[in-house]
């Protein structure tokens, strides 16, 4: 896509998730590319004036069950990695791929990085140590961005900047990734903010195509899994009209075991005995 029509497709809607944090101005500005550590938030975080919000505790919360999980990983055994905001955090990986070796990395309200100009915590790009890098990962699905698309200040290409980024620091240090993106599902009549989110779904997951295409990675349409004739989440699908009920990752969950038993885990398309 043209660096100047992602310059021109900026943030034009209100929040979804986030708590009420202040907004920074817009930027096109692309950070470097992403650490393979998580970024140094200050021990202390958790006690800082002003106290951190319900969802950026969480985010602590969730960073730091990743790193004991990690801990106990074997550095020799390759894992499936899941990696996202509320709709991978809900995903009931554990229940849906046999005996697999996959990782759910979703944390609820995050997005793809800070805000421009303001740090907080959020972003998969600040935890790629503890979701991605330190998982040992051979496959990683990605879905992330629904918390980006409201106005935080952030342009497509600032998003992109920073989601291929993700990518980058991915492959660089495993090269035999098999990467997979995923478009956003669209949102449902019962979310409140539907008819101003999800023409800029539509405009992202444009671009998410593209760069899929681009750079020749795999992609799961979830977009069009879930979107009904009048472009909104089906409604038997979700109870709010922007998450996807655990009963409706079916259709997720079988493009996703396709591509695990190509890349050597059939264990994924097998029940698992112990749940």
């Amino acid at each position: 896509m043209r660096a100047s029509l992602l310059l021109a497709l900026l943030a034009l809607t209100s929040p979804v998730f986030a708590d009420d944090a202040a907004v920074a101005e817009p930027t096109t500005a692309v950070a470097p590319v992403a650490s393979t550590q998580d970024y140094p938030f200050p021990a202390d975080i958790a006690e800082s004036d002003p106290k951190p919000g319900k969802w950026e505790l969480h985010y602590l919360d969730r960073v730091t069950k990743f790193r004991a999980e990690n801990a106990t990983l074997d550095p020799t055994k390759r894992t499936v990695v899941f990696v996202g905001d509320s709709l991978t955090e809900g995903f009931p990986t554990s229940q849906l791929f046999g005996t697999a070796p996959v990782l759910n990395r979703g944390i609820v309200s995050d997005g793809t990085a800070f805000f421009p100009g303001k740090v907080t915590l959020r972003g998969v790009v600040n935890r790629m140590g503890s979701s991605i890098i330190d998982c040992h990962p051979r496959v990683v699905f990605l879905l992330i961005g629904t918390n980006d698309l409201p106005d935080r200040g952030m342009s497509y290409e600032y998003l992109l900047g920073h989601y291929e980024s993700i990518i980058d620091t991915t492959l660089k240090t495993y090269p035999d990734v098999t990467f997979v993106m995923t478009t956003l599902p669209p949102t449902g009549e019962k979310y409140k903010n539907h008819a101003t989110l999800n023409p800029r779904i539509v405009e992202y997951n444009a671009l998410l195509r593209g760069l899929a295409e681009k750079r020749g990675l795999k992609l799961i349409d979830v977009y069009s899994m879930y979107v009904d004739a009048d472009g909104l989440l089906k409604a038997e699908l979700t109870r709010d009209g922007l998450h996807i009920m655990k009963e409706a990752y079916g259709p997720w969950a079988d493009e996703a075991r396709k591509i695990m038993v190509e890349q050597g885990f059939p264990e994924a398309a097998q029940p698992d005995s112990t749940q």
